[in-house]
């Protein structure tokens, strides 16, 4: 994204460069020398700020194809990890949510307010033994899908 994002900059300061010359011609024809430095710069904002706009929405606003995407989450008994597989589960992702405690409040509201699509895991990541078996359903329980994206909340 970094790369990206300093492209699109350097896009900008070009273009609004090569506008503002043009304008700035046109306009020193008409305008006392003051004021033409002063409408220079607005019109520099101006196409600066509908150049960002029109180029992150054209750029930045790939959403990624949640067919075949399953994510493991930890942590989502509450919290970031809460939060990010209900977000996850609406855009259209499989999740699998890993809960400390599978019959606690977390975990129950999960199953109630979430798609078939998310299944909660009970999972402690302190241990290993509760990890291979977390893993094993999930292995299991992906048929089609493939590869899982894992997102660690640490909190």
């Amino acid at each position: 994204m970094g790369l990206m994002y300093f492209i699109t900059t350097l896009t900008h300061f070009g273009i609004c460069f090569c506008a503002k010359n043009v304008f700035g011609r046109i306009l020193q024809a008409f305008i006392p020398l003051w004021i033409d430095k002063t409408v220079n710069i607005i019109l520099h904002f101006i196409f600066a700020i509908l150049l960002f706009k029109i180029t992150k929405k054209l750029r930045f606003n790939k959403r990624i194809k949640t067919e075949n995407k399953a994510v493991l989450i930890t942590g989502c008994d509450s919290g970031f990890g809460h939060l990010l597989a209900k977000k996850l589960d609406s855009q259209g992702f499989r999740v699998y949510a890993t809960c400390l405690q599978p019959a606690g409040l977390g975990a129950n509201e999960l199953r109630i307010e979430s798609s078939e699509r998310l299944k909660v895991v009970e999972m402690d990541v302190t241990k290993d033994e509760s990890v291979s078996k977390a893993a094993e359903f999930i292995k299991g329980d992906l048929g089609s899908y493939g590869n899982c994206f894992v997102v660690k909340i640490f909190c």
